[in-house]
């Protein structure tokens, strides 16, 4: 008991050494989030905070956004089972851990499993210019709209990207 006393004494006046939560060999940089309401997007690619989704009105690389929450429909309870799912939210596919959390967060479920390039996008003249997965890298491409090709940018990890030139657009659809 005594030898008990006399180690707590040491650490409180002494401390237990220097600590440190950095590991060897690896680079990390501290990015700052924006919040609910707050600026995102835009050419510095503000991200928003966990939990929120920057919600662009024009989808241009230098269009600045609002974050907002990315869970639509709160009333829904999800469990944590396990059955991913791909669903596409606005021009965004993603992944989600149920069909149950797709819907939660206003997504239409595509698929079971995880989202992948559908090799049917390129040259397809119904097709849109889709980004997938929650990443900042942006991508231009172009649509047929029913009317004329217009240039269109999303940002993910990837992208589908129907054309990238818009004369090929023009040349297939028009």
């Amino acid at each position: 008991m005594k030898k008990y006393i006399i180690l707590v004494l040491a650490v409180m006046l002494f401390g237990c050494g220097e600590t440190s939560n950095t590991i060897d060999n690896v680079d990390s940089t501290r990015v700052e989030t924006s919040q609910i309401g707050e600026t995102c997007g835009g050419p510095e690619s503000l991200l928003c905070g966990a939990g929120f989704e920057c919600k662009r009105e024009e989808l241009k690389n230098e269009a600045f956004g609002i974050c907002v929450d990315a869970v639509i429909d709160k009333t829904l309870n999800c469990d944590q089972t396990k059955a991913p799912v791909c669903a596409i939210k606005d021009r965004q596919k993603n992944g989600y851990l149920n069909t149950c959390e797709a819907e939660r967060h206003g997504a239409k479920v595509l698929h079971e499993w995880f989202c992948k390039i559908d090799p049917e996008v390129k040259g397809n003249c119904e097709a849109q210019v889709i980004g997938i997965g929650n990443c900042e890298a942006f991508a231009i491409g172009y649509e047929f709209d029913g009317e004329k090709c217009v240039e269109v940018g999303v940002s993910g990890c990837e992208a589908e990207i129907p054309f990238g030139t818009l004369k090929d657009c023009q040349i297939k659809c028009l």
